[in-house]
Formats: C-alpha cells, structure tokens, sequence
C-alpha cells in the first residue's frame, strides 16, 4: 500500500494547483445531503468544526452534530451563528444568548455562557475572535466580552458587520469601513467612492483583501489602494443576490446566492464553474459556505447541506451538460476535445454555463463508434458509415456500418471495420479515401482491431477467435496457449506489441513459435481474475489505462498500469480510481497536461492528476465512547495526545470502543484497522465497523490503538487509550509470594534427597558422552575430508544437508578423455609398484592443471583421464579453458619425454579428445559415491580421444565453432558416431599468433587474457545479478539491481567516448558491478565492504593483484563527495550519479529519498529534501567531458523545476 503512494508521489510531485484547461472543467463530486438523511429540516445558517473534525451546522431547530456517523440535534435559543478559532473552540450566537460549546460524555453538546448575567442584545449576527477576546454583533451594536461582561463599544442604526484579518479587525458601518484598536476605531477608507457605501463581507483573495459591497467586489492592497475587480458573474450577482463566499485552496473563490446556487471564479474574475438545482445541486438558496480539515466545502441550504470537493480531480459530464447518450470515442483534435456518441458526435465549447457546452457535429452520426484523428483529420466512424468532420460539420466518404478502425502514424493507410469484413483505404486525400483491399473471410462478429506494424492487422472476434491480417491476407489464427472455452477476444496495441484481452485474463502473442502466453508484467488482483479487462489505452508516457468489469455485477474497476521500469513491469494501481467503481467505462482518453477522459453509459468524467494532491489526508481518529461493564466513559482520552492510563477492576474485563474519523468521503468508503497491544499486537484488517469490543480480558497493560483508512489508502494518525485490568485478589503478588514458599520447602525435602543420586549418575553420563563425542568428532571431520575430495563442493555441501543430491543438467559442458598409447603393452613390461608409482605422477600432473583451470576432474579408469568443463559451476568460457588445459597437458608430456630422451628412457605418449555439448551430472550410489557424467556429449568426447592422434588435441565441431577464434585449427575429415551421423573433427595446432608470443604458441599472452578476462566478465555479471536479485534488500529502491544496470551501462558509453581502453574498460566494468555490491553485506559503509567482495571473488576471475587493487581503487572513489585522480576514476564518478542529468531524475531522486527515509538516514520532510538536492546539484559538477556536453544542460533544468517546486510550496503555505 505505501508502495502505491510513493509511485503516486512520484506523478503528483508539489506544485501549486490550478484549474487547468478551465473551460474544459464539468460538475466537481458533490455529495447532497437532505432533511430525510439528518433526521431534521429547516435552514441551516452556519457551518463549523472542532479540533476532532465534529461538523456543526446552525439549524433553524437548534444546533445540529455529525461525526461521520451520527446526526444529532440539540436545541438552541435563537438562529444560531456558530464560530470556531484558531485552536478550535466552538462558539454560538442565538438569542440574548452566547455560548463555548462542549460535548459530554454521551458525545451530546452542552453550552458554557460567556457572560453572567442576562443581558438583552437581541439576536446576534457575527462572533468574531480578536486578540483573545471574543466580539459579536447583535441589533447593529457591536460587543466586547471582558470578565464574563458584555461591553459595547459602537453601534450604527443602519449597518453594522465585523470581520477579522491577519491580527486586524474590521468594523463596517454605513458611512465607512473602520479599524479597530484598544477600544478605539478609526476610518480605514478615504475615497468618497464608499462614503454611505457599507460592506457586506471582506475576505482575503489572492495577494490582498476583497471587499464586497451591495453590487460590486474591491481589493484593497496592503497600501490601502482600492480598486474594483470585475468579474464575468457581476450581473448574475446583481440578479441572483450575493450570499457568502469562500477562498479554496487553490486560491479559486466560490460565491453562493441567494437564488442561483454557487459560482466558482479565478483570481482574474473569470467563471470556472458553477452548480445550482440544474446541475443537481439540492437548492439554490444559499445560507453559508465552509471549508474542512479535508478540503471539502460544506454548504448550507434553507432545507438540507451538502458537501462540495474543490479543487475536485473528478468532474463529470451528461445530458445536463448537452452531452446525450453513451460516450463509445474519445478524441482531442487541433485542440478541441470531441466525443462520439450513441446520439452522434459532439465538440466540447466555452461557455458561461454547465448547461450546453457541447456542440453537436451536423449532420448527425447516429451510434459513433469510433473517433480517429489522423493525418491532420478527424474521421468518425458509425452505424451510418465513415465521416470526414472538419469544425462543427461532416461528411459522409465511406458508405458502411463502422464498428471499429485504426490507422497507422504517418502512413497514408487506414484499417476500418464492420461486423464481418474489413478494409483497407488509402486516405493520403481525406477527401475520397480510395478503397485498397476488402477482407471477407471472417465468420465471428468483429469486436476490435489493432495494428501490430505496417503489414500486420489483428481482429479480435465475439465467439471466432481471432484472425490476422498479414500482407494482404486474412488467416485465421490458431490459439496455442489458450484455452478452448474463451468465447470473445478483443486486442488493443501497446508498445510491446498487441495486447490480448480474454475471459481467461491478458496474454501476449510470441510470432517466433506462435503461441499464446499469459501476459506476466501486469499483476492482475485476484478478485479481478475473470474480470472483463476492456478498453486497455496507453498513454504518451507507456502507461497501460484499464478497466476491470466485474461479471454480474454493474460495477467496474478503473486502474492504470504505471511503467515503473522501462516496460519491465507495470505497477497496478486501482485505490484512486474506486470514485469510479459505479461508472461503467467504454472509452478512455489519456489526455495533455496529467488529464484523463473516462466515457461511459452515464456519460463522460475527466480526471485531473494533479488535483489529487489537493485533497488534504485525513490527520486524526478520535475515539469518542468507550462502554467498560455498563459505564461510558469520556475523560481526557479525547483530547490529542493525551497519554492518561486508565485503571479498571479484575471483574471489568469487558469493554468496547466506538470510534470516528472526520473524513467525509463518503462512510462507505471508509474503513478501520485497530490493535490492543497487549493481547492482539498486530494491526487488524480493515473493516467498516466503527466499534470493537473486546471480552474476558486477562489483568494485564493495554493499548488500544485505532486509525482510519480512506478511498486513496490514506492512514490517519492513530487514536490511542491506555487501560489496565487489575489482577484478581488471589494472585496477587501476596498470594503468589505464600504459594511459592510453601512450594519451595515441600520440593527442597525431595530435591535433597535425590541429589546425591543425580550427582553420581551425572559424572558417570558425562564421561561416557565425552568419550562418545570425540569419536563421532574425529569421524565427522574424516568423512567430511574424504566426501569434499571426492565430490564438488556444493554437491557434497547438498549430501550433507539433504542426505541426498539431485542431478543436473548443463546445456553446455565441455568433456576432455585422454588415453596413454599402448599403455597395455607397458603394463606388460613395467615393474607393477614402478607402473602405479609413473601413473599417480602421471596424473597428478593432469590434476594441478585443470584445477588451475577451474575444470571438474570426473574419474580416471586405468590410463584414461576423463575431467569436464563448466560443471558444477556454469560458465560460457568452458570450451576455451579446456582446450588451453589440453595444450598444457601435451605440452607437459613434451616436456618431460625431453627429460626421460636425454637419460634414454621411453616415456608415455598422450591421446586428447574433446567434445562440448549438453550433460547430465549428479552422484551414483548409496554407500560408495561417485559423482559422474552421463550423455551423448560424453560418448562423442571419447570418440574424439579413440580417433585422435598421439601428441595431438582432436576437438568435435560444436567446440571448434566455439574456440575457433582463439585457437589455429586443422581440419582432419569427418568421422561416423552412431545416431548423431557423421561428425567434424579438428586438431588444435596452438593459439593464434596473435594470441600468443610463445614460438609453440601453447602460452597465451596479455592480449589473449584481456579478451578471455572479457568473456569471464559476463559469467562474472550474471553470478552477481543473480545475487542482487536474490539478497539485495526489498527496500533498496534506489541501491539496487537498476542502479547497478545503469552505472555498468554509462561506464561503458563515457568509456567509448573517453577513448578508454580495452582493459581500462573491463575494470571500469568491473568496479561498477562491485559499487554498491557491499549492501549485500551492511547498509553503513557499503564501498569499503564491496571492495572486500571484490578481493574474496575477483582472483576466482582470473584477474591479476595489481587488476584488483585498481578496481578498489575505482570503488572507494565513490564516496561522497567525488574526489577522482585520474580519467577512470572521474569516468566511474560520473557515472555513478549520471542521473542528474537525465530525464528521469526525478523518480530515481524519488526512490531515493524513500530509501534513505526507510533507513533512518535523514528525517527530512520533502520540502527540506528538494532544498537538499537543490544544493546537492548547484555543487555538483561532472568531471569528463563527454558527461558535461551530455547531462549539464538537463542537470541545470532540474535545478529550475526544483526551485519552482519549492517557490510553489511556499505560496500554498502563505
């Protein structure tokens, strides 16, 4: 869940929220609420809300509460005026009457007077807080409360209002606007403009104060300038009368009236929406405007309230709006956004309304289909056939019934669909497309097609399966990897190709052996398995948008696939969209500027992205009963942050808790998860219930704890209350304390009399164990030497373990037999003790070169010699490191047939063979274990060795084609092995001249090891992706496998166009695999502990001390901040923070901060982490050229986006 936050976090990064494309806006969310569901009618003249989110509404039968469960009403004398300060407290106005709110423990509303003695002012009209001190207006008299005494101070018997600004009260009269101070007031307006003009309301709006008089709005500047500021609703205003108003958080001010509902306009006086009963707002009548904790704006009616959410993400459209029927395209075309519906095609318009912003295309397109922009064209396609619009008309160019059409970008052709067949047209004139091809032999009904390239065309069918068309041919595909149950096919492209939607679930198409297989980089939720997944769009950025259409039921789920890793995977996310779970979606529309377009049977909602970041998380759940036996309580639980532990009785054992949380989204989209710690230490899953009760408690210390959880997975700050459960009387410490000693003394007269007993038999045991337990010890460590000896290490490690060792198979190994000529005609001659002596030299030779060469010896049978390449180990470099084995074995016998010619011996003559292939290893027997090869690439191998010639290396075919770059080899003719045919065979003469300075060519020289160090670099590669993938830490997400792939892949282009070196370019390689190797190990001081790594495995690799030491040398110079001495260590810094400069700076910069927050590296919030990276990149240079010409141009536009980030942070914060 809090993955899904971070990956939105990434695409609502902070910025100041507008209403963007604000003609484009529809009716934000809003939510009636009547007299029937609150239980009480009447007006409601003001709104308010406590420090736990309690919303009060001034009712005209008294003061109505909801707490996101209940409604209840306490009556009130008067019409009640309701005011809450800054920290909360509540206040109300009536009748002769004003008062501090307060709730008991019933959760009921009590009232504390602020004055003493009764005193007749009438109704009051405003309460305002100043200073600490508590004003009101009542019968045009202003009043001061001061020791419970109601003072007034001015008064005015035609107009008399007070409001408060930023530490200044002002005071309205007839004759002036006036300022309040220590008891006195003085004139604040000069002009003769307001002399006898009153003012109605004042409310801070964008960069100063807005004045409201009868008829028109002023700002008034922070030098007392006045200047009036027009609005396109003045004359609206005028007509429908001025109510209230109310500044939202993205500086927008929404006004009510008394007749005409709200009106929401820009900070330039431009309408951006309004509601009223037409748009289905509940009444016209408006009595007061409030906004929430949560940014919901609550609105009060002569007869019921509702709750408004502006900014608002959703905005929706219908037949109110002008836009009839089910919405099937979605299109923006130079500009303007067009939608096809059942009832034709329509264009949206400006307009100062809700009502008609739609703009019907003439003539009509009767059941639109499909919308395509296309070559600078929009073309619509219908029941009536294919129309070319251009502005606000059409034409008809193709005479058939469309149901579905694509065209390829930048090609003249385009693909249109009936139910049966398909065309091909040629629209390079848009006027009179001409018609290409016609496709008939399609028996199922066409549901969608898709274009895979140029020349292939995919056709999804209801009940036929799917067809394509390939080259101006229609076949019908066969469904290999499908099931035969799937009735409906539908296909939709995306960049990695044509995305196939099923009643099995998604599956892509593999052309190389055409075969179905499930598509695996969308996790599909399990409720969702056989969900309709229909339409699948993807946006500009590779996203996948979709939809889940649950079957029997009217319910959809709208989720996008976020590309999250270069097309590797897709992460789900579904948590924002649930607003849309009764929308039923035919189309989607990724649009410009974060904006999606949803279109459906209940017509069209537009998404904007960004506004999502607007809505305000819910801060706090407030426990507000908790029942222990028959009592409930409310104590100082209630107030935040309150730590009291309560102590309850051993017989109260049962209590329960009634919980709220003031988030107002609707309650059935709310749920809870609690714990008591204590007696159920984890977090419970979420559930709707707003209470939990907890029976037969055992004594003990508790914490319950509770928090709530909205539609976006948001968690509120947990509520807490402490308790403990007295233990019962008879065990007490007391009760305990006399059981044990009555215990001890009847156990200590047994233990005393077996004691003797036990001490002697101990010693005796313990003896025998010792003695035992030195021969199993000394029997352990022989068999564990002799299994080690005679098995590879992980197999003898998987026996001992297991008992047992499961064979292998290896897809290639290379297998050398070599064979002592006429070794049977020796044995006749030699001594028997000589024989064995030569042979145990013999072979121990053979031993110490393939273990040089990391080659497994398998078994020797007599005078053969049989060792294998790339086993147990896999390895690509096998092949080679055999045939150099070989070499040096002949070269070995050479050696000493020299030494035995000179004292006038004879000496044995040596036969090689060598084939590579696929194997089978694994252990033999039970009680004698052998480990052994089996396969034809065994029997081929010796082969080789039989038909080989003395003193020469004889290879098969499959391992010339593989070392043939290496070695100088001789072809020697064919040779027949039994069910593979005939087979190639080679002599190995030595290396290649080039790879060698030796006049044998048997010795490789520096060039040969750069080369082979390159090849073992990919086996070195693999083996430590391998290790990332599998013990990297889950919550690295910015050291991780990634990070790694991309500081190997910028090493090698910095490296190309530094001009580096072959070798310089393997240890910059090789130091990029190892940067961040160490996290495997620690967290803290990861390069000192990579270069650690790189000492234990790199010698393994061939790679020489002074090699190494570079490569740690290269590590090390990671460290912050970069230090480099010489080209490869500036080449590995900039590589190793290339992203800086890179588009996807801001995710990777994301991760990172996640990763460092996890890890209790900063504690920073995300303002003071942009503040960071902003001096992090000012400091930051990089050090090649290469990198500079590539990356500082875009590092120094990421400084630019950060910056306005942080100025837009601070003005959402004024």
């Amino acid at each position: 869940m809090s993955a899904i936050k971070h990956i939105l976090f990434l695409i609502l990064l902070p910025f100041s929220v507008a209403f963007s494309q604000t003609i484009e806006l529809g009716v934000p969310f809003f939510e009636n609420i009547s007299p029937q569901t609150i239980g009480y009618g009447g007006a409601n003249y003001s709104i308010s809300q406590d420090m736990t989110g309690t919303m009060y509404f001034g009712n005209f039968n008294g003061i109505i509460t909801y707490n996101n469960l209940v409604w209840d009403l306490e009556p009130f004398s008067g019409k009640p005026v309701l005011f809450s300060d800054k920290i909360g407290q509540l206040f109300v106005g009536g009748f002769n009457t004003i008062a501090q709110i307060h709730l008991n423990a019933h959760d009921k509303i009590t009232y504390e007077s602020l004055i003493d003695s009764a005193v007749s002012f009438g109704q009051i009209q405003t309460i305002e807080m100043f200073r600490n001190q508590v004003f009101f207006v009542a019968q045009n008299t202003l009043y001061k409360i001061s020791k419970r005494v109601a003072y007034p101070i001015v008064s005015d018997s035609i107009h008399l209002k007070i409001f408060t600004d930023r530490d200044v009260l002002y005071i309205s009269k007839s004759d002036n606007l006036y300022v309040y101070d220590d008891d006195a007031i003085s004139p604040l307006l000069q002009t003769r403009e307001f002399t006898n003009t009153p003012i109605y309301d004042i409310f801070r709006f964008g960069n100063g104060i807005m004045l409201r008089t009868k008829s028109k709005f002023y700002t008034l500047s922070a030098s007392k300038k006045i200047k009036q500021f027009i609005t396109e609703i003045d004359d609206e205003l005028q007509l429908f009368g001025y109510s209230c108003a109310k500044r939202l958080s993205n500086n927008t001010l929404v006004i009510g009236t008394y007749n005409n509902g709200l009106y929401f306009i820009d900070e330039h006086g431009q309408i951006i929406n309004y509601l009223n009963v037409e748009t289905g707002l509940f009444d016209n009548t408006i009595h007061d405007l409030f906004i929430d904790k949560t940014h919901n704006l609550w609105v009060g009616f002569s007869n019921g309230i509702a709750r408004v959410e502006v900014p608002s993400a959703f905005t929706y459209f219908s037949m109110q709006q002008g836009l009839p029927g089910s919405v099937n395209s979605i299109v923006r075309h130079n500009g303007s956004m067009y939608f096809g519906t059942q009832k034709g095609v329509y264009k949206l318009v400006k307009t100062h309304s809700n009502a008609g912003m739609f703009e019907k295309i003439k003539p009509e397109h009767v059941g639109c289909n499909i919308l395509i922009s296309y070559n600078d064209a929009l073309f619509s396609g219908t029941k009536n056939g294919l129309y070319l619009i251009s502005g606000s008309k059409s034409k008809q160019i193709f005479n058939m019934p469309i149901v579905a059409a694509c065209a390829i970008k930048n090609s003249n052709a385009m693909w249109v669909a009936t139910s049966s067949e398909v065309y091909k047209l040629d629209a390079s004139d848009v006027q009179n497309p001409k018609l290409l091809e016609k496709y008939t032999a399609i028996q199922g009904e066409i549901q969608t097609i898709a274009h895979e390239n140029d020349t292939v065309l995919w056709i999804g069918t209801h009940y036929d399966g799917l067809y394509q068309i390939v080259n101006n041919s229609v076949q019908k595909i066969q469904q290999k990897g499908l099931s035969s149950h799937i009735s409906w096919i539908e296909v939709f492209p995306t960049s990695l190709g044509v995305l196939f939607s099923t009643s099995d679930g998604l599956f892509r198409y593999d052309n190389s052996i055409r075969h179905f297989y499930a598509d695996s980089k969308i996790s599909i939720p399990y409720e969702y398995t056989y969900a309709r997944i229909r339409p699948i769009v993807e946006d500009i950025d590779k996203n996948l948008w979709l939809t889940f259409e649950s079957q029997g039921l009217y319910t959809n789920q709208v989720a996008v696939g976020w590309n999250t890793n270069n097309l590797e995977r897709y992460t789900l996310i579904t948590s924002q969209f649930n607003k849309l779970s009764k929308f039923i979606c035919n189309t989607i529309y990724p649009d410009e500027n974060s904006v999606v377009w949803f279109g459906g049977f209940d017509g069209l909602v537009r998404l904007d992205f960004k506004q999502l970041s607007s809505r305000k998380s819910p801060e706090q759940t407030y426990i507000h009963t908790v029942i222990i036996g028959e009592d409930s309580l409310y104590d100082d639980f209630k107030k935040s942050g309150s730590k009291k532990t309560h102590e309850f009785a051993y017989n109260y054992n049962t209590i329960r808790f009634e919980f709220a949380s003031p988030v107002y989204e609707g309650r059935s989209k709310l749920q809870y998860s609690y714990r008591l710690e204590g007696y159920q230490d984890q977090w419970s899953a979420p559930t709707e219930s707003t209470y939990k009760e907890f029976s037969n408690l055992p004594a003990g210390a508790y914490v319950f704890s509770v928090r709530a959880i909205d539609f976006n997975s948001n968690y509120t700050v947990p509520a807490e209350f402490n308790f403990v459960i007295d233990k019962h009387p008879l065990i007490r410490w007391w009760a305990i304390l006399l059981y044990v000693v009555l215990a001890v003394s009847l156990v200590t007269a047994i233990l005393r009399w077996r004691a003797y007993q036990f001490v002697k038999e101990k010693a005796k045991l313990s003896k025998i164990i010792q003695e035992k337990t030195e021969e199993l010890l000394v029997e352990k460590e022989k068999t564990e030497t002799l299994l080690s000896n005679i098995l590879p290490e992980e197999t003898a490690k998987e026996l001992k373990e297991k008992g047992r060792a499961s064979s292998m198979r290896f897809n290639m190994a290379t297998i050398l037999f070599s064979d002592i000529h006429g070794f049977t005609k020796i044995a006749e001659e030699m001594n028997p003790d000589a024989l064995i002596d030569e042979l145990d030299k013999f072979f121990l030779e053979f031993d110490t070169i393939v273990e040089k060469h990391n080659i497994e010896k398998i078994k020797t049978i007599g005078d053969a010699y049989m060792c294998a390449g790339g086993i147990p180990q896999k390895n690509r470099t096998n092949p080679i490191e055999v045939v150099v084995a070989a070499l040096e074995m002949q070269s070995r016998i050479q050696e000493i047939q020299k030494q035995t010619h000179t004292n006038r011996k004879k000496y044995w003559e040596l036969r090689i063979g060598i084939h590579t292939g696929p194997i089978i290893a694994g252990v033999v027997g039970s009680k004698k274990f052998s480990y052994d090869i089996w396969g034809d690439s065994v029997n081929i191998a010796s082969r080789m060795e039989s038909s080989g010639e003395v003193g020469k290396v004889n290879i098969s075919e499959s391992t010339f084609l593989l070392v043939q770059d290496f070695f100088d080899c001789e072809h020697r003719g064919k040779m027949p092995v039994k069910y593979k045919g005939e087979v190639d065979m080679y002599f190995v003469n030595g290396f290649k001249a080039e790879y060698s300075d030796d006049p044998q060519r048997i010795i490789p020289n520096k060039k040969f090891n750069l080369k082979f160090a390159l090849l073992k670099f990919e086996d070195l590669q693999e083996m430590m992706f391998e290790r990332f993938e599998k013990e990297l830490p889950k919550n690295l997400y910015y050291h991780n496998l990634k990070h790694t792939i991309d500081v190997v892949v910028q090493t090698e282009i910095i490296g190309l166009e530094e001009k580096v070196s072959d070798e310089e370019m393997l240890l910059l390689k090789t130091a990029a695999l190892f940067h961040d190797a160490g996290f495997l190990l620690a967290y803290m001081d990861h390069e000192d502990l990579g270069a650690q790594l790189v000492k234990s495995i790199l010698p393994r690799f061939n790679f020489t001390e002074e090699q190494i030491q570079q490569i740690v040398e290269l590590i090390l110079v990671t460290k912050l901040p970069h230090k480099p001495k010489n080209l490869l260590e500036k080449i590995m810094c900039d590589a190793d923070l290339d992203y800086l400069g890179r588009d996807d700076y801001f995710p990777v910069s994301r991760d990172l901060y996640r990763e460092l927050i996890e890890h209790s590296m900063i504690t920073k919030s995300e303002y003071e982490w942009n503040k960071m990276q902003i001096k992090f990149l000012q400091n930051h240079r990089f050090f090649t050229e290469s990198s500079k010409r590539r990356r500082n141009e875009n590092k120094n536009k990421q400084i630019q986006k950060l910056q306005e980030q942080t100025r837009s942070f601070n003005k959402i914060n004024l």
